[in-house]
């Protein structure tokens, strides 16, 4: 959805979201996931899970269920469900240590 409506940078506007998600999702919480994911993106840290501009449907789904503590995701925890997840990841991924 970034990609597609709002250029390279990715940024996706509330309004954006509120236009897809449905009338019972929480915008805020999904804006957060959004921007967490984007960063661990930036920084190289989902490339394992990532073919050609493609995230794995894995990535979203343990994003989407993953609590949030303040403002930011424990990357720990979420590096810890995507290996789970995904299996032929493990000893792969840079980011879970």
């Amino acid at each position: 959805m970034s990609k597609r409506s709002c250029g390279k940078d990715g940024v996706v506007t509330l309004d954006a979201m509120a236009q897809i998600c449905s009338s019972g999702a929480h915008l805020p919480a999904v804006w957060l996931r959004h921007t967490e994911l984007r960063k661990l993106w930036r920084h190289g840290l989902l490339d394992e899970w990532q073919q050609g501009a493609t995230l794995d449907d894995a990535v979203f789904r343990v994003a989407a269920t993953i609590s949030i503590s303040g403002l930011h995701l424990d990357q720990e925890i979420f590096f810890l469900k995507l290996l789970y997840e995904t299996p032929r990841a493990r000893g792969r991924c840079r980011a879970a240590g």
